[in-house]
């Protein structure tokens, strides 16, 4: 039980921390984006909301105090098999858009989800 308890303040506190940029990102939705804009917005709210949620997914898999190689691997690798085709599915929204918007909602992100995914190979090819 006592393992566990770092790992519920953890996910709680990332859970609230999420909840906390779903009100930012309807903010800033309701103030800087008319509806000459729509492209721009679903990609960028939808890369913001997909990124943190990333982030939490991290924090709550990563100090399972019953995490093995195996199960790492496998959630490292479903997590970074989904970004690259969410960012796939990015580059055909926005594809008609500036560089600036391919790189920073596409190229970038497909460049991190890549990399989980080799972390999550080289964790299954490597684990004793």
């Amino acid at each position: 039980m006592h393992d566990s308890h770092e790992f519920d303040g953890l996910v709680g506190t990332g859970a609230a921390t999420l909840a906390g940029l779903v009100f930012v990102t309807a903010s800033v939705d309701a103030s800087v984006f008319n509806e000459s804009k729509q492209a721009p917005r679903k990609a960028y709210l939808t890369s913001t909301v997909a990124h943190f949620s990333s982030v939490l997914f991290l924090c709550m898999v990563m100090p399972i105090p019953t995490q093995t190689w195996l199960s790492l691997s496998i959630a490292l690798g479903s997590l970074g098999v989904a970004g690259v085709a969410s960012s796939a599915r990015q580059w055909i929204r926005i594809s008609a858009h500036r560089i600036s918007d391919r790189m920073s909602y596409v190229f970038i992100p497909s460049l991190d989800n890549l990399l989980i995914v080799t972390s999550a190979v080289t964790l299954f090819v490597r684990r004793h």
